[in-house]
């Protein structure tokens, strides 16, 4: 093969990321991430892309297998996970009608393909939410001071409480809810944001960082799709995007909303316990701080975020 040369990739968060290219021009993409907090969860997740990319899903962008038939290397300095992708020659998705509408044809092809791979996870329901009443449930009875967010971060939860109790009583209530809804589950994405998928010079769809694909409702990734972020509603026009999507599945579809009202819940109400456990252990100021400190914040404000919501 030769050498290769490796440079820095600056994108993303949560992993380490490096392009490589061969002196025959050939070209990877190079990802570090952290080991599971749940051994073998990246394993399945990451059978799963390529089952499905195998299977002749060629959007579901796929790592490439190791001589032993996985997807890792490592660990790599003791806690870290090495995978290799194919390059992708292209840009990220943006929220322009165009990409949607391609976005939503080629999600509408991933919800409409069986059998679902054997190896996927099925979602699980409220799995975040147990972290969630524990960090609500330190911050009104203690004080922090373990870094320079722990007691802003206390003391704007405690005030939002009220709001966070309505916005959990109602997600309990869409969850019951949904256990007696008989629609089938599909193959998801799981995140298919801007930062996750990707046009090609070609254009067409690529769907990457595909670790946290499970078998789920179909408005997991519907309410990315429609809504336009995980903060909620931004009013968009959906009608070309809602007949992409029914070409690529071969159904009508009619997204539940209280569905994706439930999913957005569980998001907002796991992303704000996990910040909290960050913010109440010893951390510092840096970027990736910083930027959890406005995520953080943006998520809180209930009534802003949630105006119709009932008690």
């Amino acid at each position: 093969m030769g050498p290769i040369e490796v440079s820095y990739a600056d994108v993303g968060r949560g992993s380490f990321n490096w392009t490589a290219e061969g002196v025959d021009g050939r070209r990877w993409f190079v990802k570090v991430s952290h080991k599971d907090r749940e051994p073998g969860f990246l394993d399945r997740t990451y059978e799963t892309a390529a089952a499905l990319h195998e299977a002749g899903l060629d959007f579901v962008h796929a790592a490439i297998r190791t001589p032993h038939g996985g997807h890792l290397r490592g660990p790599v300095g003791g806690q870290y996970l090495m995978s290799v992708f194919p390059y992708i020659d292209g840009r990220n998705r943006t929220n322009d009608e165009a990409d949607r509408v391609e976005l939503a044809e080629t999600l509408g092809r991933l919800h409409a393909h069986m059998p679902i791979p054997d190896v996927a996870f099925r979602l699980t329901l409220g799995y975040r939410i147990p972290q969630f009443r524990v960090q609500i449930g330190r911050g009104a009875n203690t004080t922090w001071g373990n870094g320079p967010f722990a007691e802003p971060a206390r003391l704007l939860s405690s005030a939002a409480r009220p709001g966070l109790e309505r916005l959990l009583n109602a997600y309990d209530r869409w969850v019951a809810r949904y256990r007696d809804d008989d629609e089938p589950v599909v193959m998801t994405h799981g995140e298919p944001h801007t930062g996750n998928t990707m046009v090609t010079a070609s254009g067409e769809i690529r769907l990457i960082d595909c670790d946290a694909m499970m078998a789920g409702p179909r408005e997991r990734d519907l309410r990315l799709l429609l809504d336009g972020s995980h903060g909620g509603p931004r009013g968009l026009d959906n009608t070309a995007v809602m007949a992409a999507y029914q070409r690529g599945t071969g159904r009508e579809v009619v997204p539940r909303r209280y569905v994706m009202d439930m999913l957005r819940a569980e998001w907002h109400l796991g992303e704000i316990g996990a910040y909290l456990a960050s913010f109440s252990a010893q951390h510092h100021v840096d970027r990736d701080t910083v930027a959890d400190w406005r995520a953080f914040t943006s998520y809180v404000p209930i009534e802003q975020n949630w105006p119709d919501l009932a008690d």
